[in-house]
């Protein structure tokens, strides 16, 4: 058994001796073992985030004491619930964009409203 020259030798070599599949050999058994995982990670993730936000929504919603409960409280409570949600919902949605970047794009794009310094367009003369 002759030692590899280097990286490009070693993948030459297992090509010819090997084929395609030697390249692949291990990838079953990983796969098999890492798919069922995330798909729990994932699931569980989802039912949580929906737990916790339909628990922040109700608790808001819902009246404590000596805020009364008449249905005007009620509603002025339900429409801030709403605008609470509403702003924790931009603010996901920013720190989606934020951790949206990749190797083709390093930087993520700017967050869809257009409200800030990328907004900003400069005529130049």
């Amino acid at each position: 058994m002759v030692a590899y020259k280097g990286i490009n030798d070693c993948f030459r070599r297992v090509l010819q001796e090997e084929g395609v599949g030697a390249f692949y050999r291990g990838l079953t058994p990983r796969l098999l073992s890492v798919v069922p995982m995330i798909g729990i990670q994932f699931g569980v993730y989802e039912s949580m985030k929906k737990f916790m936000l339909a628990r922040d929504v109700q608790a808001s919603i819902e009246p404590s004491r000596g805020w009364g409960s008449s249905k005007t409280t009620i509603k002025m409570r339900a429409e801030e619930a709403a605008n609470e949600k509403a702003r924790r919902d931009r603010r996901l949605q920013e720190m989606a964009m934020e951790v949206a970047a990749d190797d083709d794009q390093p930087f993520p794009a700017p967050y869809p409203e257009k409200k800030g310094w990328w907004a900003e367009k400069k005529d130049k003369k």
